[in-house]
């Protein structure tokens, strides 16, 4: 069983966007996975072999509890009802508690059907008539994170100062795709969204509907509570 789970359409996307928050997460304890729907075999730089490499160097760095992948075809994701159960299959196995999904507003189109088969696999996952052989499973939050959005204004930001030096460790096993303009560009992303909360590093996500609240002391209780109003 997974705590979180982040779902990428090729390798190095969730090191890209959201690691730092799964190392963070797996520092406080709880179990967490990546699921990358393609090999990335379509880049124009490296080979399917070459990124399998270096996506087994990241994970290790990471220090993920689960990585896998479902091979769906890079430039040629399709949001259908068979790349749905292929995945909600997993969420069943892994039964995650959260999904990290790719933002809908994206340039490439793999990450916006990423977000659509993610959308659907999270429905078929909780319908008891569709049979995988595993007990159905109801995902309690999705969150979505950023690519290479034109805009993208977050719900919340994670405060991932401690986890960023292992997060860029990962992002540079990636060799055959990351260059120095790319990785200039994760840290100056990084602290922006970490300045809109006081901290060095963040990382944004959305949450598409409003979050229920019980308890405001509860919710703003932190060291920057006062940089919050």
């Amino acid at each position: 069983m997974l705590d979180v789970l982040a779902v990428a359409p090729h390798p190095d996307d969730v090191e890209l966007s959201c690691s730092g928050t799964l190392v963070k997460m797996k520092r406080l304890g709880y179990k967490v996975g990546v699921v990358d729907l393609t090999r990335g075999e379509m880049g124009s730089k490296g080979t399917a072999k070459v990124r399998r490499k270096e996506m087994m160097e990241a994970t290790e760095i990471l220090g993920l509890d689960v990585r896998e992948n479902l091979n769906m075809g890079d430039s040629k994701l399709i949001d259908t009802f068979e790349n749905g159960v292929l995945l909600a299959e997993k969420l069943r196995r892994y039964k995650p508690k959260i999904i990290l999904s790719p933002y809908w507003r994206e340039i490439h189109p793999d990450h916006v059907v990423t977000h659509k088969i993610v959308r659907r696999a999270v429905f078929l996952s909780k319908m008891r008539k569709v049979e995988l052989g595993l007990e159905e499973h109801k995902v309690n939050v999705v969150l979505y994170y950023p690519g290479r959005t034109v805009t993208f204004r977050p719900t919340l930001i994670v405060d991932v100062t401690d986890s960023f030096e292992t997060k860029l460790r990962a992002v540079k096993a990636y060799s055959s795709q990351v260059t120095e303009e790319i990785i200039r560009a994760v840290e100056a992303r990084s602290r922006f969204f970490g300045s809109l909360i006081g901290v060095e590093h963040g990382e944004p996500f959305v949450y598409p509907s409003p979050i229920p609240v019980k308890d405001l002391i509860t919710l703003f209780q932190s060291e920057n509570r006062g940089k919050t109003c």
